[in-house]
């Protein structure tokens, strides 16, 4: 107990002291955790192979997935993706000089490696995915999984399922897990994808009540600018199922009952009821179109010129409160644009109460170089958003990480937890 608190693992944990055998058993899964996690050593410098010892390592973290591998066959898989990294390095000088000279690169899949080994050899015109088929079933049932282990947690923790949570989705993100995330929000919505028969996403439907056994929870979305421009299909795809999920006429559908709330306190502005439908219903939020970025990047280390974090929120708020879906696409919208006597900025106020009431704020980790403290977009973007919400709210929701590092055991972690191994293992 006294070592587990000293180094500050109870926190991580969330735990006061070592009492039962569970516990025990926790701490020592997460000590294991800590002993596992892969470390980077670095960024590749293109164009050089790594030296031999971290060709090695590279190859043993890939094949530790691979578990079914007698160690013949893990010994001769490791020798040939040491072989293939060796070999992108040139491909790599190879491929640069043919696309100065306008020669064709062949193409390949892409990826981290350890998530996808096929991505080695580099040096290709890689791609990722064809995203008309994002997220794929199978994508969809993992996102399911993960939903339903993320508000199970908080019925249990608590005695009843959470009524709005509020997701970060990132571009880079996005093109690692596939939809995982995108997944996850439909499913909280009640709305799963449909498939043509060639795997296309082609629309959304509702999940019955009955088979969906709980209540449509509320999502509110925060896309990066990122993901906005490489994923306008998806961004399409969560705006129709928030339209489908709001239609679902239930007595315990919590996206209709907010959005209606929040229709007849726009109609009480004196806006009328098509136009108060659609802009209730908004439930995409980012920067405007063309822009990427929170500016928290800019405004937190500059903290002579602020005073207090209701400054620092109100960056956020005006840098992300353009409106996304329901006929808008990057719009801010006053009161005045509407036909209202009032200098009110509606979008603002919009964006305000779709975080207001956020039980858990959620962003994903999908891959072993970066993790949250090696630059400012995790901060700026999950930190931001949970400080938005406190701000709002004047009480910080529960945030948590879903962990998608190694794809072979995605799972929901509390930031908490998330960091301090980060913090023990890099």
């Amino acid at each position: 107990n006294k070592l587990a608190k000293k180094t500050g693992i109870l926190t991580d944990l969330k735990l006061k002291e070592i009492k039962t055998d569970e516990e025990i058993e926790e701490l020592e899964h997460y000590i294991k955790e800590i002993a596992e996690k892969q470390t980077p050593f670095g960024l590749h410098t293109f164009g050089k192979a790594p030296d031999e010892r971290y060709r090695e390592t590279t190859a043993e973290a890939i094949v530790s997935i691979e578990k079914n591998l007698t160690n013949e066959e893990r010994q001769k898989r490791i020798a040939e993706l040491e072989e293939r990294i060796v070999k992108g390095a040139q491909r790599e000088l190879d491929s640069f000089v043919a696309a100065l000279s306008g020669k064709y690169i062949p193409a390949g899949q892409g990826n981290d490696p350890i998530r996808n080994p096929d991505s080695l050899p580099t040096g290709k015109n890689f791609y990722s995915f064809d995203p008309t088929k994002i997220p794929s079933k199978g994508t969809y049932e993992t996102g399911v999984k993960l939903a339903k282990e993320l508000i199970e947690g908080y019925k249990q923790r608590h005695g009843i399922y959470p009524d709005k949570l509020t997701f970060n989705l990132w571009g880079v993100e996005t093109i690692r897990h596939e939809g995982v995330m995108d997944s996850q929000i439909m499913y909280l919505m009640g709305i799963r994808p449909k498939w043509d028969e060639r795997g296309r996403v082609i629309g959304v439907e509702a999940i019955s009540r009955s088979e969906l056994g709980r209540p449509r929870i509320d999502v509110t979305i925060v896309p990066s600018g990122l993901y906005r421009d490489l994923f306008s299909n998806l961004m399409a795809l969560l705006d129709k199922a928030v339209t489908l999920a709001r239609e679902q006429v239930e007595e315990d559908n919590l996206i209709r009952r907010n959005v209606l709330k929040t229709k007849k306190m726009l109609m009480e502005k004196g806006i009328e009821e098509e136009k108060a439908e659609r802009l209730a219903s908004v439930r995409l939020f980012t920067v405007p179109s063309g822009a990427y970025g929170t500016n928290l990047d800019k405004v937190i280390p500059l903290s002579n010129t602020w005073d207090n974090e209701k400054q620092v929120a109100d960056v956020y708020f005006m840098r992300m409160s353009h409106m996304y879906g329901q006929g808008f696409w990057g719009d801010k919208v006053t009161s005045e644009e509407l036909g209202v006597k009032s200098d009110e900025d509606v979008s603002l106020m919009l964006f305000k109460t779709a975080l207001s009431g956020t039980k858990i704020a959620v962003h994903s980790r999908s891959g072993n170089v970066y993790a949250t403290l090696d630059n400012d977009d995790f901060f700026q973007y999950l930190g931001g958003t949970a400080m938005a919400i406190r701000a709002v709210d004047g009480k910080t929701p529960e945030v948590y990480v879903t962990n998608m590092s190694n794809p072979k055991m995605p799972k929901q972690e509390t930031l908490e937890k998330f960091m301090g191994r980060e913090m023990r293992s890099r």
